[in-house]
């Protein structure tokens, strides 16, 4: 492959001399095949490239099959911020090859680099294929076992690292303590450590999990890509006791890993030992142990022999932790718990070890009642450590404490205070770089920015900016389980946006990885998101379906919250669908009076009076839907909860339901009350939607029809612009039974004839045309209509008056 020029492209600019990717201003890592692979793609972008080709070129034989080469462009695209949806950078031609089609600019090559030779051609994964090898900071190792060919790569920081304990936080992040690594091999292969097999006896259940997370952490510290630990535990339970060579490599695929270890820990005299080997991933099998006065001791020494196998760096040891001292055994037994969290078994262990005022076992603390859901406990926590962690001394401890301390605060629905502890934590990561362990952790920092950018300011753009930047990083990781989270996120993300057939698309492939992981409760949200994209297109019996799936996850989620939301969920879409009795049933359940809320249970309440307040309205009870949504409102004052368009349409319900009662005075109170409630909303779009859908009927009440067409026209617009089938439809309905009241039967045929495409599978899509045609005396059509109202009624009853043929013109 050509040496002799630079490409640059969206920020990126790839150098092949140098074999690195860097991304505005910061080197990304990418396997040595990916890299090779780009680069062949880009220097052949004016055309068509073969698979064939690629992996004649790539790999210099032909036995590598299509799937790996799918694997290496899935790999590409996920570190440009693209996908197999998308594809912005790297086109699929089907049953041929791969083409490139962003717009690229090719520089010179820097001078000094430019004199060298170019590979020679057929060799062009030489430097790759030695893997690991070539990856190595040559000056970490003994002189003997650094190749005369590498010394003169030895990079000037390589020695004297810093160490720091690294622990994950829920939700977003993993549970992984490391080393500070130096990101020297950004070409390096991923890396996966199975759990450790030990004796069973009294006090050695935590060794399985724990001694194969601090292998993983010191072998990210010697400069591998390892796969984070939580990834491992939920692949792992399926696992069987003793795993085949399939069993492993198909995790070594899920994991998208191309190096598989395995340890063992065995008391050995008065001590221990520790073996490590590869089990995956190597022609020829490497083997090292470590013997110690404890496992973990044993476990260092063993990983270290290993690290010079894989001719990486030794890592320095952790200035705050000496070899086998009672805090870091205790750290880990925490840390084994948590990892299959068994929060009361590593609470436990901590009150056991006394009081502390080490800021690890500090944040352990606060991270153990953040899993529990114990926010407010939690906020304390982090709140009283953050002033003992200085960003001078640690800033990554210290930013895993705000994103700890933001986390908090979105679990409370509180996500503007939550921005500033997001914004801080990445300020002080940037500043890491380009240090690898700073990579895991700032992706899951700006993920948390990108969510609240979503749901403070609808800044869908930056969001998904934001989650582009995350690709990045969590690939460079290996963190395949945040990869997924990460795209259910923004599956979320692009429905808010509009862009349906992305979001579903990649939703679904999401809820295959996720359903691997076994991550039931990102699994769930994401279920319950699909089936709300279907209720807004207006596509009634696959929201059902998908409302459908949500048992099993649920089933396996610890969560009340979000199982209410579920529940929630399916009694809209079975009331949607015309299954008003198994609607009422699940709301009956969810209405019940249950135990007191926790001091964190926030929500609780609010949606189960919403929806049966909707569902009141809709159904002709108006005296229920007053009481529900007067209930609701009441409940959610002063409390910042849930989304502001659902809290809008309830006022929408109650201002409607009151005007249903003749109760005139009542509705003006409630649309001036809902006004002034909306003021902070007012770039909200839902909001504005129904507020002015509130000011149009109250307009028609009162008889003044211009004020009142114009505000129906002000938001037909909105919804047409918005382009949401369920948006427009409510606009529709309320704009129509104006206009049929006062003789605009012809106007009304501009509105109800946009809404003609829905009526094959919504019930109120297709009532609304059968008004029409009824309005317009068209007998044919009207009963055409009505036969597909009655079709999708379920059981809802026509109005009387619709059932009488129309009058003809």
């Amino acid at each position: 492959m050509s040496s002799n020029a630079v490409y640059q492209f969206d920020g990126y600019r790839v150098d092949p001399a140098k074999r690195e990717l860097w991304y505005e201003g910061r080197l990304v890592p990418l396997q040595p095949k990916a890299f090779d692979c780009l680069v062949y793609l880009l220097e052949h972008r004016d055309r068509v490239v073969g698979h064939d080709e690629i992996i004649a070129t790539v790999w210099g034989k032909v036995e590598i099959g299509d799937s790996v080469l799918g694997q290496i462009i899935s790999r590409i695209r996920g570190v440009l911020g693209d996908n197999a949806n998308r594809q912005i950078t790297i086109r699929t031609i089907t049953r041929v090859g791969y083409s490139w089609v962003m717009p690229v600019r090719v520089l010179a090559a820097d001078p000094a680099e430019a004199d060298a030779p170019p590979e020679p051609a057929g060799q062009p994964g030489a430097a790759a294929d030695t893997g690991f090898l070539a990856q190595a900071p040559a000056g970490a190792l003994p002189a003997a076992a650094a190749p005369a060919s590498k010394r003169r790569k030895a990079l000037p920081w390589r020695l004297g690292l810093a160490a720091v304990a690294l622990a994950a936080l829920i939700g977003l992040w993993g549970v992984m303590p490391t080393f500070m690594a130096p990101a020297v091999d950004a070409k390096a292969d991923t890396a996966i450590v199975l759990p450790v097999r030990a004796p069973q006896a009294p006090g050695n259940a935590w060794i399985r999990l724990g001694v194969m997370d601090l292998i993983g952490e010191r072998l990210r510290a010697a400069g591998q890509t390892v796969v984070p630990s939580d990834n491992v535990v939920a692949l792992a339970r399926r696992l069987p006791a003793e795993p085949t060579a399939a069993d492993i490599e198909a995790l070594a695929d899920a994991t998208a890993a191309s190096l598989v270890l395995r340890a063992s820990a065995e008391p050995n005299g008065d001590g221990w030992r520790v073996e490590l080997r590869t089990a995956h991933g190597r022609e020829h099998a490497l083997a090292a142990h470590g013997d110690g006065a404890d496992v973990i001791e044993a476990a260092r020494a063993a990983t270290d022999r290993m690290a010079i196998l894989l001719d990486l760096a030794v890592a320095a040891p952790d200035p705050g932790t000496a070899h086998g001292d009672a805090l870091d055994y205790l750290l880990q037994q925490v840390k084994a718990a948590t990892l299959v969290d068994r929060l009361d078994e590593a609470r436990h262990l901590l009150e056991k070890s006394g009081p502390h005022n080490e800021p690890r076992i500090l944040y352990q603390r606060g991270d153990i009642e953040l899993r529990a859901g114990n926010y407010a406990l939690a906020q304390q926590i982090l709140l009283d450590l953050l002033d003992r962690v200085p960003a001078e001394r640690d800033p990554i401890l210290r930013a895993q404490v705000l994103h700890g301390l933001a986390y908090t605060h979105i679990r409370q629905v509180q996500n503007p205070q939550a921005l500033p502890y997001v914004e801080e934590a990445i300020a002080l990561l940037e500043t890491r770089e380009p240090f690898r362990n700073a990579h895991d952790t700032l992706g899951f920092a700006i993920s948390a920015r990108a969510f609240l950018r979503r749901v403070i300011d609808s800044d869908y753009a930056g969001a998904e900016a934001d989650y582009g930047r995350a690709r990045v990083l969590f690939e460079s990781s290996g963190d395949q389980l945040a990869l997924a989270r990460l795209d259910a996120n923004l599956s979320m993300l692009l429905g808010d946006a509009h862009r349906i057939a992305e979001a579903q698309s990649l939703g679904r492939a999401a809820l295959e990885r996720l359903a691997l992981f076994g991550d039931v409760q990102s699994e769930l949200r994401l279920r319950i998101t699909l089936a709300e994209l279907h209720s807004d297109q207006l596509e009634t019996a696959a929201a059902l379906e998908d409302a459908r799936q949500f048992e099993r996850p649920g089933a396996q989620v610890d969560n009340p919250a979000l199982i209410e939301l579920a529940r929630l969920n399916e009694a809209y879409m079975l009331a949607d669908a015309g299954r008003l009795a198994e609607a009422r049933e699940r709301l009956r359940h969810l209405l019940e009076p249950a135990s007191p809320p926790g001091p964190d249970d926030v929500r609780k309440g609010l949606w189960p009076q919403y929806v049966a307040a909707w569902l009141a309205q809709e159904t002709g009870d108006a005296a229920g839907a007053v009481a529900a949504a007067g209930e609701a409102l009441a409940r959610h004052a002063g409390k910042p909860t849930g989304a502001p368009w659902n809290i809008a349409r309830t006022w929408a319900t109650l201002s409607r339901a009151q005007r249903a009662r003749a109760e005139a005075d009542a509705a003006a109170a409630t649309l001036a009350a809902a006004r002034h409630w909306a003021e902070p909303y007012q770039e909200a779009p839902l909001v504005v939607h129904w507020i002015t859908l509130m000011r149009a009927e109250d307009a028609a009440a009162r008889g003044d029809a211009d004020a009142a067409r114009q505000l129906y026209e002000a938001a037909w617009s909105q919804a047409v612009r918005r382009a949401v089938p369920r948006e427009m439809l409510n606009v529709a309905q309320s704009y129509c039974d104006f206009l049929f009241a006062t003789g605009q039967v012809q106007d009304a045929t501009r509105i109800a004839g946009h809404m003609a495409r829905w009526g094959q599978s919504n019930y109120d899509a297709a009532l609304l045309q059968v008004r029409l045609h009824h309005a317009l005396g068209q007998t044919s059509a009207w009963r055409r209509t009505l036969d597909r109202a009655r079709q999708l009624a379920g059981e809802r009853d026509l109005p009387p008056a619709l059932l009488v043929p129309p009058t003809p013109p």
